[in-house]
């Protein structure tokens, strides 16, 4: 943009304009209905120069205001003061000769006093005065018309004041042939009709935002070079081209800003000779065609901005930006998906070779690759500065932004970049500043920059990452230490270790010693200590359950399922398990009932174990064998590992054959004293009791022969035959 500031001399003072005008605005944000005023440079050193605090004077620069009715006159003040605040004050009517006193002044900021009418001569002496500010006041049709034969003005701002379509039909009538700079922002114009400002010939600069603009005429304004409507209601783009003639209505037009409007196209013709920032941010495209922009359409333009449009953008067409004027253009928060041909063409960017800066954060960058990426921006060679920031980036190659020779900014912030490999930015060999802050990078290492690129870095951001603070940080922490200017802000919070709590980067310390071992060897030892942990556990659990792992890989080759159980011989009847405490009322009471009485083949392990054979196998092949398990539970039992086992096996056994177990109960047990495995089996499992009363004694046996009943039919069966 600085090839053309050269040659245009009034470019600096409206642009000194414009940013001196923002402050004035401040109340979009706020009620409309009152407007503060300026801030005046009153200087460092300022003396009362009236009354008891009324007026305070400093330089050239007088401030009377905010009196509120106290002070109901302009007081004589020093011949030097070119500059009155007297805003604030509950001025609603003005006088003949009011500012008498002080005819020397050029600048009179009377806002916020509620004026309502103003005497024809009330400004009558005031030959300087060359700005005049009357925002937040109610001023009828009448007063206006006085303020309009200021002849001497070239800068007037008449904010939120209720000012409607009609009272600004006295623009017609005026005969300000010097005003300069008009700003009407905050009233409720609705509708406007432009060519009621043609009468002002000296009129550069036409500021009408925040007025709920719907309706907008034009009408061919020479000497307009800026035109905001900014925060308004407009559907349409403005009509720049005489129907009749085809010339263009603001042949000297420089700037355009539309921001915060409803327009969704731009249709042709458009004329636009001179124009070179056009501002579109927050409006209602959602497509974009061939050649919006074109140099056909704006063959000045150079900034271009259309950030965050109200709507999502659905489609940008091939040669949309076609303009090799264009220096500027701002997309971001628009969540453009890169990766979509739908959405942004490969060519969407053609043409637009001049491009030096580029404002695309907020786009959707996650599945874009990079032979797209580069097809995109391919026109973009001459880019210095380019803004990727919160595009979901998850990762760069050396290779990702190699083609931008110039590249001289380059903003990554807020991405999902994990590491940086080798020299990714070797081949930027014009880049002074890189920012990379709040992504996911935990480890700068030597090798991620070259020292050519750390030599022409003048600013890297790398705050808000999660670093690991270990050895492999520390050339960072010295890069950081021993070139501050290179970084910003790098001894606040923004560079801590994520591993350490509240630990800053810079003052993390680890013994040099620990940093000896290299990585590889590092990682190595701790390899073999971790297997050799895993193996001492493993053998640890295998002596202490190696019973049990025996008793399961027994199962494993010698069970056939629970059909071929039932299928098979049975050598057994009744398979039963007791501790060696209780084998008196086992081999006295039990057996001679179920051996003598009831005809049975019980199995006990003292008896039919078969000797020499591994007691695991030998209890595994008796339950295996046998068609029903009964358990005689006792205190002894409880405390018997051996009976424990055998328990436990059982169970398994139980779990694929139904109705196979019968528990006794010879004693009773306290439950604290019970193993979990008893319990469980007592939980789940009805058992019968034994007692040493008669009735006791033939229930138990009646129970019993009933529990064991379909075992001791089918002996009863084999022996009638």
């Amino acid at each position: 943009m600085a090839r053309r500031v050269t040659h245009k001399t009034q470019r600096p003072r409206i642009l000194l304009l414009i940013f001196t005008l923002q402050s004035a605005l401040i109340c979009l944000a706020q009620d409309r209905n009152h407007c503060w005023t300026e801030k005046h440079d009153a200087g460092s050193i300022t003396y009362s120069c009236f009354g008891e605090g009324f007026c305070f004077c400093s330089n050239t620069t007088a401030d009377c205001s905010s009196h509120h009715g106290l002070l109901t006159y302009v007081p004589r003040l020093p011949i030097e003061v070119q500059v009155l605040n007297f805003s604030n004050n509950n001025l609603s009517f003005i006088p003949n000769d009011f500012f008498f006193n002080v005819s020397q002044v050029r600048l009179l900021d009377l806002s916020n006093n509620g004026l309502i009418s103003v005497s024809s001569r009330a400004f009558r002496g005031l030959h300087h005065l060359t700005t005049l500010f009357l925002n937040g006041n109610h001023l009828n049709r009448q007063a206006l018309g006085h303020v309009f034969r200021i002849q001497s003005l070239s800068r007037l701002e008449i904010l939120c004041s209720g000012l409607s379509q009609a009272d600004l039909n006295i623009f017609s009538r005026s005969t300000l042939r010097e005003l300069d700079v008009l700003n009407v922002s905050l009233n409720n114009i609705g509708s406007f009709y432009m060519g009621n400002l043609q009468p002002l010939n000296s009129l550069h600069m036409f500021i009408a935002q925040a007025n709920q603009l719907y309706n907008l005429t034009t009408s061919r304004l020479e000497n307009l070079r800026f035109l905001d409507l900014q925060y308004n209601r407009l559907f349409d783009f403005p009509k720049s081209c005489d129907p009749d003639t085809g010339e263009s209505l603001f042949p000297n037009l420089e700037q355009l800003l539309l921001d915060f409007n409803m327009i969704s196209s731009i249709t042709d013709p458009v004329c636009f000779p001179k124009l070179y920032v056009l501002t579109l941010e927050f409006n209602r495209f959602q497509m974009f065609e061939s050649n919006t922009f074109g140099i056909l359409r704006f063959p000045s333009l150079e900034k271009l901005e259309l950030t965050q449009m109200e709507d999502k953008i659905l489609r940008i067409d091939k040669f949309t930006f076609n303009n090799s004027q264009l220096l500027y253009l701002g997309l971001a928060l628009n969540y453009i998906d890169l990766s979509s041909p739908r959405v942004l063409h490969e060519d969407a960017f053609g043409g637009s070779t001049g491009i030096t800066i580029f404002y695309f954060d907020h786009c959707v960058f996650k599945t874009v690759s990079i032979e797209r990426f580069h097809r995109l921006f391919e026109p973009f060679r001459s880019i210095k500065s380019l803004y990727l920031g919160d595009c979901g980036i998850e990762s760069i190659s050396p290779d990702t932004f190699a083609p931008f020779k110039s590249l001289e900014f380059l903003y990554l912030y807020g991405n999902l970049i994990r590491f940086l490999p080798d020299g990714c930015f070797s081949a930027l060999t014009k880049l002074k500043v890189l920012v990379l802050n709040n992504n996911l990078i935990s480890v700068i290492s030597k090798d991620t920059f070259t020292q050519e690129t750390l030599g022409r870095l003048q600013k890297i951001y790398l705050g808000g990452n999660p670093f690991y603070c270990s050895c492999d940080i520390r050339w960072f922490q010295e890069w950081m230490s021993s070139h501050p200017n290179q970084f910003c802000n790098y001894k606040q919070d923004g560079y801590m270790c994520d591993n350490i709590l509240n630990t800053p980067v810079r003052v993390f310390q680890i013994n040099d010693q620990a940093c000896l071992l290299g990585q590889a060897a590092a990682t190595f030892t701790v390899a073999v200590i971790i297997i050799v942990l895993v193996v001492f556990i493993i053998s640890i659990v295998f002596f202490r359950f190696r019973w049990h792992l025996r008793l399961v890989m027994y199962e494993w080759f010698h069970h056939r399922g629970p059909q071929e159980g039932q299928l098979r011989h049975f050598t057994n009847d009744v398979f039963v398990g007791y501790a060696e405490e209780d084998r008196k009322w086992v081999m006295q009471e039990l057996l001679p009932v179920l051996e003598g009485q009831w005809s049975l083949r019980a199995c006990v392990h003292e008896r039919d174990f078969i000797p020499g054979k591994h007691i695991v196998d030998n209890i595994a092949d008796c339950v295996h064998d046998s068609r029903k398990i009964l358990m005689v539970f006792s205190p002894d039992y409880a405390r018997s590992e051996w009976c424990q086992f055998e328990l436990k096996y059982c169970q398994c056994c139980v779990m694929d054959r139904d109705e196979v177990l019968v528990l006794v109960l010879l004693h009773e047990t306290e439950s604290r004293d019970m193993t979990s495995a008893m319990f469980a089996v007592m939980k789940t499992t009805t058992y019968i009791e034994w007692a040493d009363t008669v009735d006791a004694r033939d229930s138990f046996w009646g129970r019993l022969s009933r529990a064991l009943n379909c075992v001791i039919s089918s002996q009863r069966s084999i022996s009638s035959i």
